[in-house]
């Protein structure tokens, strides 16, 4: 008799479901955090560091942000990649609208950020 015969099978399937389930809600909900972040640290850097300052001030005001962050946290917060949340808060600067997409479209979708946020895409891409 083999693992499997003494297992009902049903009741794998039914566990493998939860497993999958979960791994889904988990997912969903670091999109929607990773969201906010990258809309929170987009409205600091543009509100507190560049506001409407010369470009060559903000832009060495964000590489410098971006070798410490880097340093800290790795390659996510490249100089490009600070712009980019620049970019996405200027886009959507209504928080409240922030949370509404963020909710409806992370709670649907499989967020890909890297093509945002790494290789100089200006779209966020959604796997369904």
């Amino acid at each position: 008799m083999t693992e499997l015969e003494v297992i009902n099978k049903t009741f794998i399937e039914d566990v493998r479901l939860l497993i999958n389930q979960s791994k889904s809600n988990i997912s969903k909900f670091i999109n929607s955090q990773m969201t906010m972040l990258y809309w929170h640290i987009g409205k600091r850097i543009k509100e507190e560091l560049i506001h409407d300052n010369r470009a060559e001030y903000g832009t060495q005001e964000v590489k410098n942000l971006a070798k410490v962050l880097s340093s800290e946290y790795g390659k996510g917060f490249s100089q490009a990649n600070l712009f980019y949340m620049i970019q996405f808060y200027s886009f959507m600067p209504n928080f409240e609208t922030l949370q509404t997409v963020s909710s409806c479209v992370c709670g649907h979708y499989n967020l890909n950020y890297s093509p945002f946020f790494s290789n100089g895409g200006s779209t966020i891409t959604m796997n369904y």
